[in-house]
């Protein structure tokens, strides 16, 4: 099960988990509160350097922003 180090925390995952899989994470792990998480925003790192199509370790931010009603 997913946890954050703390409430309104940081999570960290390997680089080369993709922002599907995290997405599936992060929603699996929801699935298990009471209550409702809602994805606000979805962030990445910024345009340069860029990212490299078939290198996807290129890609290595990702941030969800979520609120916990």
């Amino acid at each position: 099960m997913l946890r954050p180090r703390r409430p309104a925390g940081d999570l960290f995952l390997p680089h080369h988990v993709g922002w599907t899989e995290l997405e599936a994470a992060v929603a699996s792990a929801a699935a298990d509160l009471p209550r409702r998480v809602r994805l606000l925003e979805r962030r990445g790192a910024a345009t340069r350097p860029s990212r490299v199509l078939n290198l996807p370790e290129t890609e290595y931010l990702k941030c969800l922003v979520l609120e916990v009603e």
